[in-house]
């Protein structure tokens, strides 16, 4: 079993192929990639921590989604989703929070970055910012589509 992260696949949203200069021709086209690209390395055991902003569309379109997709997969809502944590449930999350979490007592999984300096005894694994990461260093790591090929990764810092 691998555990993986991704954050800000936007499913449906056509306009932020524009807005975050994604390299899609059509919506059909960046939810095709998007779901070939987490097929391609998430097995049907994995973990896929999932930071925010899924979709934006309606429930129906949500569920089609996420039953396209392996793993069992966990989310920390973002500023975009915005049904119920019954809907995102029954859609097939099996963990949803609106706020961050701690993991490990090591790791903070949010939607938008904490700031998080090298004193920190925290690393935030974070999305919300796309194609712009507004935090580098080792405290803080970006999985927004954009930074990590539009593709779920596994981080070695996490499974130390």
């Amino acid at each position: 079993m691998a555990i993986y992260f991704i954050s800000d696949t936007h499913f449906d949203h056509k306009k932020v192929i524009k807005y975050s200069k994604r390299p899609f021709a059509s919506v059909e086209e960046m939810n095709e990639t998007l779901i070939k690209n987490w097929n391609s390395v998430v097995k049907k055991e994995d973990i896929v921590w999932f930071l925010g902003d899924f979709s934006l569309t309606k429930v129906s379109r949500m569920e089609y989604f996420v039953s396209r997709l392996h793993g069992d997969k966990r989310i920390v809502l973002g500023n975009h989703d915005r049904h119920s944590i019954k809907r995102y449930q029954t859609a097939g999350f099996t963990f949803v929070s609106r706020y961050p979490i701690v993991l490990k007592n090591k790791f903070i999984l949010s939607h938008a970055p904490m700031v998080q300096d090298n004193d920190s005894k925290f690393i935030n694994i974070y999305g919300h910012v796309h194609e712009k990461p507004s935090i580098k260093n080792e405290h803080n790591i970006c999985v927004c589509v954009e930074q990590i090929n539009y593709t779920p990764i596994e981080l070695e810092i996490f499974n130390k």
